[in-house]
């Protein structure tokens, strides 16, 4: 075999290998897998599509099921709000303590870029703060924004 027969040279080899690259790297942030902290604040950010935040919630649902701090337990009960997954919610609900509230630097990033969640979480917090006015002004928010948002889910919890 000489040298004009040769189909993969050196350069074409080197290009192929930078697309491979390129590529790849574009599958890993198209798909990314964030640890719970890292989930959490993706979704924060507000910059993911339809599909790429739901992907998110479900990884948040995954991941906080397997975690038992007050921050993950919140973090997935928010997140069966967001899917309206109410068997999840039922299960992050029953082991989460409600009568204590989150300390301030857990709370960030912790309404997942959704303002119906974080109406949400502050109803939570007021409760667990035994602010009984200010978690019925919030829950009268989250109705309101169950309302638009067509959440049925979270239009029955706020009517509890």
């Amino acid at each position: 075999m000489t040298t004009r027969d040769r189909v993969l040279t050196a350069p074409l080899l080197v290009c192929l290998l930078m697309v491979a690259a390129v590529v790849g790297c574009a599958v890993l942030t198209r798909h990314p897998t964030p640890p719970l902290g890292g989930a959490i604040e993706m979704l924060a950010d507000g910059d993911l599509d339809h599909d790429e935040r739901e992907r998110m919630l479900q990884r948040t649902l995954e991941l906080a099921s397997e975690a038992d701090t007050p921050r993950a337990l919140w973090a997935g009960l928010l997140a069966a709000i967001a899917l309206q997954d109410r068997e999840r919610y039922a299960a992050f609900d029953a082991r989460l303590d409600r009568r204590v509230p989150l300390a301030p630097e857990q709370l960030r990033f912790l309404d997942l870029g959704d303002p119906l969640l974080a109406n949400v979480l502050a109803a939570g917090m007021a409760q667990a703060a035994g602010d009984s006015d200010r978690a019925a002004l919030r829950w009268r928010q989250v109705a309101a924004q169950a309302r638009m948002t067509g959440n049925s889910f979270a239009a029955e919890l706020a009517d509890r």
